[in-house]
């Protein structure tokens, strides 16, 4: 067969472009070897998305809410919107394992939230000034008492959410929360979690593994 023929036969096996064919049959000269290192090429670039644990800034950043409240350059090294199998996995950890989002759940047992309650005296739909939600963090604060650089993971449902901290939440809870619909505010080392509803409304509640996990480090 010809080199023409091979670049054709790869092409046609693979559904891949004619540029990209011929360059795997120069590079490896046949056709079974191109297809099998081509096959090989995917899986490892499979393995790296699957391990990345965030979105590269670039994506994101510059999306159409972020508009009014441009993210700092300072910030953007910890203010991280997390890849779609990393956020799966925190969101089976911290949230439920039974749904995409919390909202689509009508078994509250099914979520790892308990004593969820409504709190009443704030709304954050109606707390804007200059694009940002000024009032947020007096009303939350009696209520969380977290620290400034704790680490915290806003989850949009099973598939997205960002990882920043809790200074940064709040800094930048405007775009944020701009579709929120049901979104989890989790605390890495605290109990609470807070829920924020449409309309406005915020729940709080508190992790259901988080006393045994303190108490696991306790024995160690």
């Amino acid at each position: 067969m010809s080199a023409i023929e091979f670049i054709k036969q790869v092409r046609n096996t693979l559904g891949i472009g004619l540029s990209e064919a011929k360059e795997l049959i120069e590079e490896f000269e046949f056709p079974d070897k191109a297809i099998a290192a081509w096959h090989q090429l995917q899986e490892q670039k499979h393995q790296e998305e699957e391990a990345r644990e965030y979105v590269d800034p670039k994506s994101w950043k510059n999306h159409w809410y972020w508009k009014f409240r441009p993210v700092e350059e300072e910030d953007l090294g910890q203010l991280k919107m997390l890849t779609p199998n990393y956020c799966r996995q925190l969101w089976s950890k911290f949230v439920t394992e039974e749904s995409d989002h919390l909202m689509r759940s009508d078994v509250e047992q099914h979520w790892k939230i308990r004593k969820v309650e409504r709190v009443k005296g704030y709304n954050w739909e109606t707390d804007s000034d200059e694009n940002q939600l000024r009032g947020l963090g007096d009303f939350l604060n009696p209520y969380l008492n977290w620290n400034p650089e704790d680490v915290v993971y806003l989850f949009f449902g099973r598939y997205s959410g960002f990882q920043m901290t809790w200074e940064l939440f709040l800094k930048y809870s405007h775009p944020l929360l701009f579709h929120s619909y049901g979104d989890v505010l989790v605390n890495v080392n605290d109990a609470k979690v807070v829920i924020f509803e449409e309309h406005g409304y915020v729940r709080i509640g508190e992790r259901r593994d988080f006393l045994g996990s303190f108490q696991n480090k306790l024995r160690t």
